[in-house]
């Protein structure tokens, strides 16, 4: 039998199996990665509130005359007090930098207290108050990863001494496919991510994105077309996950409907499966 020809009859074998039938120790890695795409979509959520109050503090701020060099010579023009804002989450904080080439305000809030506060380049207390509620709301989604990022004793740092370079991932080892979900604290904006790739139960030599002639189809795409049926017959122990998959996962679990995205979830894992 030809290679390809045999790793498709196993996907397909794989495929053919039950459900995972979920418990307190064991889900499956649908609800896995759902528990990490609905990170993925609070962490853009918070990043849309950002956009939202840069613009509502630029409505408080008066705009900035500022001299712009055209040719020979330099002219006036008016620019917004603010043009963006950027997350950092800390080992011990989280923080908040609206900034533009002229002006900057940073706020901070430590983990496991309540408070909000700047220790230099502040907003005014009137800006503070007209934004509230969106620098609570920002604080409050933030203040959540952050807690769990500080207390994961699994953090990878390569060396380096600033604790805002790392890394925490887990790679889970399950019978035919290999998982990987992943928190990257790496590059100023945190972000979520997980993929799943065939080991060499199912296919000994790899090859997932060859070419094989006269054929179709290959491995990746066969793969990709089958996604959500293999990650509802793959189990994972939860026992096994790094801290903070471990809670999320587990808060994940007991969040209402209305809180959850699962109507979402095989859109998301078309879209990244359609890039790969």
């Amino acid at each position: 039998m030809e290679y390809l020809d045999t790793v498709k009859e196993r996907i397909a074998d794989y495929i053919a199996k039950d459900e995972v039938v979920e418990n307190d120790d064991i889900i499956s890695a649908y609800t896995l990665f759902s528990a990490i795409e609905n990170c993925k979509k609070r962490l853009r959520h918070v990043e849309e509130i950002e956009k939202g109050l840069v613009d509502k503090l630029n409505d408080i701020y008066p705009q900035k005359t500022i001299k712009v060099k055209k040719g020979l010579f330099n002219k006036k023009t008016k620019v917004d007090y603010f043009n963006g804002a950027r997350h950092y989450i800390n080992e011990n904080c989280t923080e908040l930098c609206i900034s533009s080439e002229h002006n900057w305000a940073t706020l901070k809030k430590d983990y496991n207290y309540s408070d909000i506060y700047s220790t230099s380049d502040t907003l005014t207390d009137e800006a503070y108050t007209e934004c509230s509620d969106e620098l609570i709301a920002i604080f409050s989604e933030l203040d959540y990863f952050g807690r769990l990022y500080s207390k994961d004793t699994n953090k990878i740092t390569d060396g380096r001494s600033n604790p805002l370079y790392s890394r925490i991932s887990n790679k889970i080892n399950c019978e035919g496919f290999d998982l990987k979900v992943l928190f990257n604290n790496d590059y100023s904006v945190p972000e979520f991510g997980y993929g799943i790739e065939l080991n060499e139960k199912i296919a000994p030599n790899g090859h997932e994105g060859a070419h094989f002639y006269g054929k179709d189809n290959n491995i990746e795409n066969i793969i990709n077309d089958n996604m959500v049926a293999i990650l509802k017959n793959t189990p994972v122990n939860i026992n096994k996950l790094n801290y903070m998959f471990y809670i999320i996962v587990s808060d994940y679990r007991t969040m209402t409907k209305q809180d959850r995205i699962d109507e979402e979830i095989d859109k998301a894992f078309q879209k990244i499966y359609e890039k790969k």
